[in-house]
């Protein structure tokens, strides 16, 4: 079931089957559970339009069921701009 993430500490302690997250001081990086190399820069723009949608499917696409909270909700300009 996808995880709603509101925050940094809500990707601590997250792992799929073969990457883990390091989450220190807002950013992060997604690392390889077997070589232990980081192969994905999590920047402090990750939780706000537009690149929250960027960070959530490249979580996605390494095995997080994750969508990542945003902290600057849409206004009401921007839902008529975007229907």
């Amino acid at each position: 079931m996808t995880k709603l993430i509101k925050n940094w500490n809500g990707l601590m302690g997250l792992s799929s089957n073969d990457y883990y997250l390091q989450i220190s001081q807002g950013s992060g990086w997604v690392v390889c559970a077997e070589t232990n190399d980081r192969v994905y820069h999590l920047s402090e723009f990750a939780f706000y339009r537009p690149f929250r949608g960027h960070y959530t499917d490249a979580l996605n696409w390494y095995g997080f069921d994750v969508v990542l909270d945003s902290w600057d909700k849409e206004s009401k300009n921007d839902w008529f701009q975007n229907n």
